[in-house]
């Protein structure tokens, strides 16, 4: 770290000129002091000038980039997705107090989350990764686990954003946004069954009809309808959710809503001829 120049003869008012090239250290930070002196064979009649000395100020400035996607177009209402987020420093400073954040939108649920450097957790909606020192160049992998709600729909929007303590020299690419439109998709199961069989005419028979959504997205606008054959008359009809209503033979259950492994049941009263 000593250079040393060895110029030879200096004629009375001629010069030279040392250049030295240096890099920076990209964690260095405060005021770099660098003094030169300059000595002679001869005696020197003024001691006082043959050193200078420069201060130079430093400025730490990053460039963090994020990148972030699920690898899917479409989602399953009531199936995971899975985002997988990077963080890039891009220099030349190292990047310090690094921290990654990501909301979620009302219709993820968080699941679970990793990071590649550091620590992360969820409060409430929002991952919060302290990735702490990027150094130039470096790269840490984030990645987040939702489930989407059973009643999305339609494109669900979700963004990174990653800070550091230095000036960032670009801020266009501190953030990341991915884009995934969700469908709901259903699996009604219906089951009926009647006691007693077999019935004497004359008498009663109970007709229970259990109605399943196997999911993975919730249902809505879950209708059941009975036709009533002949020989047996309507009585009465009861739902556990939902309401129930007779039409001359037609009995028709509104549901409603039925969420991922939800179930009603309908039960109709009916009286044999």
């Amino acid at each position: 770290g000593t250079i040393t120049g060895t110029l030879g003869t200096l004629a009375s008012g001629a010069s030279a000129t040392v250049t030295i090239n240096t890099t920076v250290s990209s964690s260095a930070t405060g005021t770099i002091t660098n003094t030169a002196s300059a000595i002679a064979t001869q005696t020197d009649t003024n001691g006082s000038n043959n050193s200078a000395t420069q201060n130079t100020t430093l400025n730490s400035q990053v460039d963090l980039a994020v990148t972030k996607t699920d690898g899917l177009t479409t989602v399953i209402s009531g199936n995971n997705l899975t985002y997988t987020i990077t963080v890039t420093n891009n220099g030349p400073s190292v990047a310090t107090g690094v921290t990654l954040t990501d909301t979620l939108p009302a219709t993820l649920t968080p699941v679970s989350n990793t990071v590649s450097q550091g620590t992360a957790s969820f409060g409430g909606q929002t991952y919060t990764a302290n990735i702490g020192t990027l150094n130039p160049g470096q790269t840490v992998t984030a990645t987040i686990v939702a489930t989407v709600v059973g009643t999305a729909s339609g494109v669900i929007s979700n963004t990174a954003t990653a800070t550091s303590v230095q000036t960032d020299s670009n801020n266009t690419n501190n953030s990341a946004t991915d884009t995934t439109t969700a469908q709901r998709q259903t699996d009604l199961r219906i089951a009926k069954s009647d006691s007693p069989d077999p019935v004497i005419a004359g008498n009663q028979l109970t007709y229970t009809i259990i109605v399943n959504n196997d999911g993975p997205s919730t249902a809505s606008g879950v209708t059941v309808t009975d036709v009533l054959p002949a020989g047996v008359t309507f009585v009465s009809a009861s739902a556990t959710a939902g309401t129930v209503a007779n039409a001359s033979g037609t009995v028709t259950g509104t549901i409603g809503t039925l969420a991922s492994g939800g179930s009603a049941t309908i039960t109709i009263i009916a009286s044999v001829d």
